[in-house]
């Protein structure tokens, strides 16, 4: 949500400067100090309370769209939420650890082979200097996603078998590929990507995680 400002700024520019011209710069400096300490103690909570109303909304549309049960707290600002909802018999949990540093958004469900471990990131300066000093991650053999995303697994075999072209397809997929981490552990997956607050794309990344699980289960079913 965007407020402009500018006509209310421009207004108290002028004000000051009428203040300051009659009755001088002391007392011009004086009024701004106590309209600045106004503006803190009343603007500040209007703000937080207009930018939790708004993210309400963008939280009460989800659970809408997706059936599920919102888990709100009584501090509602200063609290994570979370959704569950039913997908196709598998109870999906998403949670919004806006004080993680960045924030982000983590979507967990469950994955039928508690067996099973891959972990796949986006590729930053660290992995390619890791490659540069001899460590090798899993390549799948396209280079344009071998590029991007660095993966990792107990089993490689059983990585390549996940890793077909249409989760290639459905990992690219997603929305906000900032901070993107996909895990396989301990009978569940999780997606973990950044949080922006201010967006209104949530529907859309869950839209995208959820099929990327549909196509990864698909997948991991007709190759077992």
């Amino acid at each position: 949500m965007q407020i402009d400002v500018t006509v209310p700024l421009a207004v108290a520019a002028i004000i000051w400067a009428a203040i300051g011209g009659l009755y001088g710069i002391g007392v011009a400096i004086m009024a701004l100090g106590y309209a600045l300490a106004v503006a803190l103690v009343v603007g500040l909570p209007l703000m937080i309370w207009a930018f939790a109303e708004a993210e309400k909304e963008q939280l009460r549309l989800l659970e809408e769209r997706f059936h599920g049960q919102l888990q709100r707290s009584w501090v509602p600002f200063f609290s994570e939420p979370s959704m569950r909802f039913d997908h196709h018999g598998s109870e999906a949990l998403v949670t919004f650890k806006r004080y993680d540093d960045p924030g982000t958004i983590q979507m967990t469900l469950d994955w039928p082979d508690e067996n099973d471990h891959l972990s796949i990131a986006r590729a930053g300066v660290l992995s390619h200097l890791g490659k540069l000093a001899g460590f090798q991650d899993i390549q799948v053999g396209n280079p344009i996603f071998d590029d991007a995303y660095v993966v990792k697994a107990m089993d490689p075999d059983t990585a390549l078998s996940l890793l077909t072209r249409d989760v290639q397809h459905c990992v690219h997929a997603i929305p906000e590929q900032r901070n993107l981490s996909i895990g396989i552990r301990n009978g569940q997956l999780t997606v973990i990507t950044r949080y922006d607050s201010s967006s209104s794309e949530y529907g859309s990344l869950l839209d995208a995680t959820l099929r990327l699980y549909d196509q990864f289960v698909s997948d991991a079913t007709h190759s077992s």
